[in-house]
């Protein structure tokens, strides 16, 4: 995999190609080291009709996915914006019922980036009618918050220990740099289940303790911008509250208690989903797309799952 990735950065000759030509690198590599997802795909749903490709962060990196699917022989996809795939999974996982001309608000909160997307149910899947989205905010800025919050304990009894720590200068500091932020992504997620976590502090072999309220009190800013974000969304859309149907929290990040908290307080009385199926909340665009992929047409889809007049 890593030969074959290096093969394709040494024959790109433009900026455009980069993403296609990688990824098909990525792709083409795995299509080979398992060949009997193609027999075991025919014994069981006989030929693929077609491919779904989630588009991710805009167009023109849909547009490059699609290509890196073609050159890696999985044929041309159909682009699917990456809202319509959860509101789809909703839809056809969860069974919600969206009726047609009824909307539904997508609160994206992943590792990186957090994005608010309003679509409206169709005869034939789902429109995107308004799109907001915050670049810095995420699950890694969480991480990192807690660091500085750590940091204010220990930075002033253990000053030297500390700046290598969050700054490392050699290999055993960026060592011990990704075991702190492993423990640390770990407690989060750990604080969305109990009221406090433990933090190991590699270099200063302690242990730290870090409560709900406390870890609350650090992102609480974050999600704040993040209800703003959504509000934002909503009055782009233009949609009437009786027609927002509901509000589909996915994402890693959007297990944190407090997220859906806010999402309720200040949208009260439209129903707030979340994702707590056992697939990873971040992944579940993806997961959409095999179930769309399973249809030759829009049509098909709607005959299998059809919307609610």
């Amino acid at each position: 995999l890593a030969v074959a990735t290096r093969r394709a950065l040494s024959d790109i000759n433009s900026p455009a190609s980069a993403k296609s030509t990688v990824t098909a690198a990525t792709l083409a590599p795995r299509k080979r080291k398992r060949p009997d997802f193609a027999a075991i795909r025919g014994r069981i749903a006989g030929r693929v009709a077609s491919a779904v490709c989630v588009m991710l962060e805009n167009v023109s990196g849909g547009h490059a996915s699609a290509e890196a699917a073609r050159i890696a022989g999985l044929g041309s996809p159909r682009l699917t914006p990456e809202p319509v795939g959860a509101a789809s999974y909703l839809t056809a996982v969860h069974g919600a019922q969206v009726p047609v001309g009824r909307s539904l608000a997508i609160y994206d909160l992943g590792g990186g980036t957090f994005d608010a997307t309003v679509v409206r149910r169709t005869q034939t899947g789902f429109d995107v009618l308004a799109e907001e989205g915050l670049q810095d905010v995420g699950g890694l800025d969480f991480d990192h918050a807690i660091v500085e919050h750590l940091g204010q304990t220990y930075r002033a009894s253990h000053g030297g220990t500390w700046e290598r720590l969050v700054n490392p200068a050699d290999s055993n500091d960026r060592r011990s740099r990704r075991m702190l932020y492993e423990d640390v992504r770990g407690a989060k997620e750990m604080l969305s289940r109990t009221t406090n976590a433990d933090i190991h502090i590699p270099a200063l072999e302690v242990d730290a303790h870090l409560t709900r309220d406390e870890f609350e009190n650090l992102v609480r800013p974050y999600l704040d911008r993040t209800i703003q974000c959504l509000q934002r969304a909503i009055a782009a859309a233009r949609v009437q509250p009786q027609d927002l149907t509901g509000i589909f929290l996915v994402g890693g990040s959007s297990r944190i208690p407090l997220g859906s908290q806010l999402v309720h307080k200040r949208r009260g009385g439209v129903p707030i989903v979340l994702d707590h199926s056992n697939q990873r909340p971040h992944w579940l665009e993806w997961y959409n797309a095999p179930v769309l992929a399973a249809f030759d047409t829009a049509e098909a889809w709607e005959r299998a799952h059809p919307a609610t007049s």
